[in-house]
């Protein structure tokens, strides 16, 4: 009987961790609502903040800089699961039926 890899399921658990992480801070999009970054950096030049052309540029800029922050984030699950690809679910799947057992 195989025994279960270590490192893939500790890849498996971290996957699990970093998705609900990014649920948690809005970089997944599961609702609808948009990016982000849209949302956070749309109260800074709201009528009862702060209007001017200052308060546009902040605006974009945190809308920007956000958006890319949760892009980095979301990448990273994509990372994890090459990882995961690229582990064996069991330690016996590194050997071949044809070759010799290891001495």
């Amino acid at each position: 009987m195989a025994n279960a890899n270590k490192k893939h399921q500790a890849l498996q658990r971290l996957k699990e961790e970093v998705n609900k992480k990014n649920t948690e801070l809005a970089f997944v999009d599961v609702m609808g609502y948009g990016f982000i970054g849209d949302t956070l950096s749309s109260g800074i030049n709201a009528d009862d903040t702060w209007t001017s052309k200052l308060a546009d540029d902040q605006a974009t800029e945190v809308k920007t800089e956000v958006n890319h922050l949760a892009g980095v984030f979301r990448s990273l699950i994509t990372l994890i699961d090459d990882a995961i690809r690229n582990t064996p679910e069991t330690d016996d799947e590194n050997d071949s039926s044809g070759s010799p057992a290891p001495q």
